[in-house]
């Protein structure tokens, strides 16, 4: 396979994570307004434990390096709460509702989608993503 083939495979997958990662950002200032309703913090660090705890074993069996998957996850918690400072400031109003359930919507099909690629990715004997092994073919 030319590598300009797996290059476009690559771009491909690329922008379903940059997809994912606008899907995300897209909840911050949902979040920023349950937080400041319910008179949280901004920043919970037993919430971040959480999510790295969930990414090591993640990665662990997925055959990622769960320090890259943390250092990526660092910059995107920071900037997460960059935006729910930014939205606190605005004094936001009771506006989510519709919106908020477009957005589960959207990432409930990506994910499912992804979901069926894993599925098929497992009946060859592959994993999405593991040392030595790709689910998309290199003939």
């Amino acid at each position: 396979m030319p590598l300009e083939k797996i290059r476009a495979e690559l771009d491909l997958i690329d922008n379903v994570i940059a997809d994912m990662l606008a899907l995300r950002m897209s909840v911050i200032p949902v979040v920023a307004y349950i937080k400041k309703k319910n008179d949280l913090p901004l920043h919970q660090p037993g919430r971040e434990k959480v999510i790295y705890d969930r990414l090591e074993a993640f990665g662990a069996a997925n055959g990622i390096s769960p320090e890259l998957l943390k250092d990526i996850y660092k910059r995107i918690i920071v900037e997460a709460l960059q935006i729910e400072e930014r939205y606190i400031a605005l004094d936001p109003s009771d506006e989510f509702d519709a919106d908020f359930d477009e957005v589960k919507s959207l990432a409930r099909d990506l994910i499912s989608k992804i979901g069926t690629i894993r599925a098929k990715a497992k009946a060859k004997g592959k994993t999405l993503v593991a040392a030595g092994t790709s689910y998309f073919s290199t003939e």
